[in-house]
């Protein structure tokens, strides 16, 4: 090894300090870092005429070398190399802020050996001020291929050249930064507009791999019972790690994150005795871990993983991105678990809401069961011989029977019924006709004004239905003495229009201010969940429903999109 003395005395020639200043003045100033690293290794290469070589940045934080651009080695040999200050020449170089020459690697305990057959090796300190960045490294196949010149030369371009990749390196930080704050906006919008679970995981790890050039980041749920985590999400060059089993949260490593609530680093999950799943990792190409809790509360709902293709250390700023994107997975799980146990609530209360109205319903169909009933027991009770007639018309109101049972089933059954082309016209009639019974006993006339042609909606028929049998058992309350309903549709454009108007008592103004909150009701026996949950029904149906009321009726107004398969 040469000393600091003996290669920064030597001067260098007119031609190599012009040499240096035209290569300078030619890679000029990108603030690209990538562009950046790129050329001055060129020209490191270039100017000591070089087989292979390394650019070499210090991270202040871990005191690692980190190598963000190698030529003539196989990037995944040097990134897998974990070298800190101190440790091999690069390290020696660095910690002494001194050129170094091993003009022979066989003979030099501190040369650490890459997948290439170096024979000869060089290393300058890169300087800003009085601090040391990093280092440029350079080898060839040759012994004793390096004079002090070359490592003056070398010196003197990476002096040059240090402000320049230093500014390069904080604008490419300030980018990844920003990129990293754009994320979690993205995130944190995406977490406030939708609550559909598995889009929102979804993108959560994609960011994941993204923002921390991961090769895969994976999202993982804690099961009901607490004793599995189980994979939800994946994102990055995977192919069996989404298929992998449950996960035992007591006997693995990523488990440690749900005892602890902490983040756990594994440095080669590979070599890593407590990782379950090593030989998958082989198979995928994984190498250090670092697993986060998705905490909501003090409560872990689950682990966000992120997995390197090389060994790499961790920093405080990785965890702490790590740890904001899975706080932003933990809000989104919350959210859609409140929203789907009120979806399921409010399925029970529309149900409850449908047994009622078909308790009402029942009344009458216990008058229209009774009709036809009595004739078929008068025919059978007749002393005379059942005539062909006779049997005929029992027939007949068996028939009749049968079709009113079935109705009357078909609206009582729990809802199955999948989304569908329905014909609204149809679906209007059908309510219709389970009321006719109480609007015949009320004395209140019904009107249909129907557009000339029957409009076509996509929709769940049972709950459209429900729909308008509410609207028209409201209607009814608001004339207990008679009067009439009046359904009327037409066209508005993509949409049709649907119009339920009564000549009752009308509605309260202080009812009206808030007609479709739940529990809102001016009936004595109300509860006051009908139109709200009309209004969940409509608006599934991408929908909207008004409403108009004076001491002289009520008119409600509801818009849906028509079908395009008219």
């Amino acid at each position: 090894m040469k000393s600091l003395s003996s290669i920064e005395s030597v001067r260098l020639p007119r031609r190599r300090q012009a040499e240096i200043d035209a290569l300078v003045r030619s890679i000029g100033f990108p603030l690209d870092p990538d562009s950046m690293y790129s050329s001055v290794l060129d020209g490191a290469l270039t100017l000591t005429q070089s087989d292979a070589g390394s650019l070499v940045l210090v991270d202040e934080e871990t005191r690692i070398l980190i190598i963000p651009l190698t030529k003539g080695f196989s990037e995944e040999t040097v990134r897998n190399l974990k070298i800190g200050v101190g440790e091999g020449v690069i390290g020696w170089v660095v910690q002494h802020d001194t050129p170094m020459i091993v003009p022979d690697t066989r003979f030099e305990p501190r040369f650490i050996a890459g997948d290439i057959d170096v024979r000869s090796e060089m290393a300058v300190p890169m300087r800003l001020g009085e601090v040391v960045i990093g280092s440029l490294d350079v080898n060839t196949l040759h012994p004793e291929a390096f004079s002090d010149e070359d490592a003056r030369t070398l010196l003197e371009f990476a002096t040059q050249m240090a402000p320049r990749v230093q500014n390069a390196r904080l604008f490419g930080e300030t980018q990844q930064r920003a990129e990293v704050l754009h994320a979690l906006f993205d995130i944190g919008k995406s977490v406030s507009q939708t609550l559909d679970l598995e889009l929102l995981l979804n993108r959560v790890v994609q960011h994941a791999v993204h923002i921390m050039e991961a090769r895969i980041a994976a999202l993982s749920l804690l099961s009901e019972d607490g004793l599995e985590l189980v994979t939800s999400a994946v994102a990055g060059q995977s192919h069996g790690y989404a298929g992998k089993p449950p996960l035992p949260v007591s006997k693995s490593r990523i488990g440690e994150v749900i005892r602890t609530k902490l983040p756990v680093v594994v440095d080669d999950v590979q070599r890593d005795g407590r990782y379950q799943f090593a030989d998958l990792a082989r198979q995928e190409g994984l190498r250090s871990l670092l697993a986060v809790p998705l905490l909501f509360r003090d409560n872990v709902l689950g682990v966000l993983s992120i997995y390197k293709g090389h060994r790499h250390v961790f920093k405080r700023e990785e965890v702490s991105i790590t740890t904001s994107l899975a706080d932003q997975a933990a809000i989104a799980i919350r959210n859609a678990r409140l929203y789907n146990r009120l979806m399921n609530l409010e399925e029970q209360v529309r149900r409850l809401e449908k047994i009622g109205t078909a308790g009402e319903v029942a009344i009458g169909f216990a008058h229209e069961v009774r009709n036809p009933l009595t004739v078929i027991k008068m025919l059978l009770d007749s002393a005379i011989p059942l005539m062909d007639d006779d049997r005929s018309v029992i027939s007949a109101e068996v028939n009749r029977l049968a079709a009113i049972v079935e109705q009357y089933l078909g609206y009582a059954k729990p809802d199955a019924t999948r989304w569908q082309t329905v014909s609204l016209h149809e679906t209007i009639r059908s309510g219709i006709r389970l009321l006719e019974p109480r609007a015949s006993r009320q004395e209140v006339d019904i009107a249909i004004e129907f557009a000339e042609s029957a409009p076509i909606v996509l929709a769940n028929p049972t709950q459209l239905e429900q729909v308008f049998v509410n609207l028209f058992l409201n209607a009814m309350d608001a004339m207990p003495k008679g009067g009439t309903l009046t359904v009327e549709t037409g066209a508005a454009g993509s949409s049709v229009k649907v119009r339920v108007r009564d000549t009752g008592v009308g509605i309260p103004p202080e009812i009206q201010a808030r007609l479709f909150e739940p529990f809102n009701t001016s009936k004595d026996n109300g509860v006051g969940l009908g139109l709200s949950i009309v209004r969940r029904i409509v608006g599934d149906h991408q929908g909207q429903i008004e409403a108009v009321s004076s001491s002289s009726g009520t008119c409600f107004t509801i818009t849906l999109p028509l079908s395009s398969r008219q």
